[in-house]
């Protein structure tokens, strides 16, 4: 192939990672304007001298699964896709696959934890991407493992930290270690293996476009302090109706976000969900063509309460319940995370109470035990995969009320 779809660009001579030599690049280019393209790094692990030709090959199923494969019809459909290939090796061949045992001197340290995690050293990995490529999306480290039945000494495989639980769902050879994937905010990365190329478009779906897993693998609910992770997710919902994405379809199936309850996604087969087969569904095609695209949000109003509101409470009542309410611009997926705080004398605030909501709602309902009458903030800030807003607060007096207050937590004149 000529012109700039194949394009050998250099012989780089950078300071090598840790028992590596000089790495080398070769980049498949669709489009020279890297503002607008969208630039894949894949960088080799695991590999020695001499086998740059197999790392070429390895990870040109990668490529291909982007290029060739129908279900990949989203992503082309999009800004153009550049690749990326860094051939850097290391002095051992393959990285150990069985889980606690150490790195191997390879450029990046890719292992598996004792929980059974792909990890990789991250920042050398994005320090040499950012070093070869003009503008990176996604930093992918391509993994080739040792074999099965290498023979490990038993002296070595007894100072490997394993992991305690039944739960845990532990690779017994190569081919269960699985690959992850972190959202654009947390830096766009893939670990992945040589052996699982068919789970390449759903970690792209992760790592390019901030689709969430729309399998289950936990029994009930997000806790409070996960419901944020849900919410930023626009291929996901914390409520039944699927009002997020009511535009494309009007279905909502529970069960998503790794848990089987409380969380619904928009159909019941998606690439999300099945990581090695199925098509993406329509919303997570809407969301991978642009069309759900997002800036940092600006930040929400506050109408209830408003500034110095009085929360009366009944005497002898001991829990705060208010439906707070906001305004905010923009339909793309956000959620809106809730800090109520109590100021104390000396001006110091305390967290009381916290929560997220998902960003097609505009109240929620807060209720926490309340200790003592006093001066509470309550601050809200807007988030999603671009970034987050400013925290914008208001404050309100909590005290003791009579019968005349009504309801319990009533706020005086405040504003709808």
């Amino acid at each position: 192939m000529t012109g700039p779809r194949r394009l050998l660009l250099a012989l780089l001579l950078l300071a090598a990672p840790a028992g590596a030599q000089e790495p080398r690049l070769t980049s498949d280019l669709a489009s020279t304007d890297w503002a607008r393209a969208v630039d894949v790094v894949i960088l080799s692990e695991g590999y020695v001298r001499g086998e740059e030709q197999r790392f070429l090959a390895d990870a040109k199923r990668l490529a291909d699964a982007i290029r060739l494969d129908p279900d990949a019809a989203p992503l082309r459909a999009g800004p153009p896709i550049n690749l990326h290939f860094v051939f850097v090796p290391g002095r051992d061949r393959g990285a150990p696959w069985q889980p606690g045992r150490p790195a191997r001197r390879t450029p990046f340290g890719v292992h598996v934890t004792p929980e059974g995690d792909l990890e990789a050293d991250d920042a050398e990995a994005d320090a040499l991407a950012a070093e070869v490529a003009p503008d990176v999306d996604v930093v992918v480290v391509l993994a080739r493992l040792t074999p099965a039945d290498e023979p490990i000494p038993a002296s070595a495989r007894r100072r490997w930290p394993v992991a305690e639980g039944d739960d845990l769902d532990l690779p017994e050879d190569p081919d269960d270690v699985r690959p992850n994937a972190d959202v654009p905010t947390d830096g766009g990365r893939i670990r992945t293996t040589t052996l699982d190329p068919e789970a390449f478009l759903h970690e792209l779906g992760h790592a390019l476009y901030g689709l969430g897993d729309e399998y289950e693998e936990y029994p009930g609910a997000p806790s409070a302090d996960e419901r944020w992770e849900v919410a930023v997710c626009p291929n996901l919902t914390l409520e039944p109706t699927g009002r997020r994405w009511r535009d494309i379809v009007d279905t909502a199936f529970e069960g998503g976000g790794m848990w089987t309850k409380g969380v619904w996604r928009p159909e019941r087969r998606c690439r999300m969900r099945e990581s090695r087969a199925d098509a993406f569904c329509l919303v997570c095609q809407e969301v991978i063509r642009g069309g759900r695209d997002a800036d940092a949000p600006g930040a929400p109003v506050w109408t209830r309460p408003t500034e110095d509101a009085l929360v009366l409470l009944p005497p002898g009542q001991r829990r705060l319940t208010l439906e707070p309410r906001w305004r905010h611009r923009g339909d793309a997926p956000v959620s809106f995370h809730l800090d109520l705080r109590r100021i104390s004398p000396d001006g110091r605030r305390r967290q009381v109470w916290w929560d997220a909501v998902e960003g097609h709602a505009r109240r929620t309902t807060l209720e926490v035990g309340v200790q003592r009458a006093g001066t509470y903030a309550l601050g809200i800030s807007a988030v999603n995969l671009a970034g987050a807003s400013e925290v914008v607060w208001t404050t309100f007096t909590v005290r003791p009320g009579g019968s005349a207050s009504g309801l319990v937590g009533a706020v005086g004149e405040a504003t709808d």
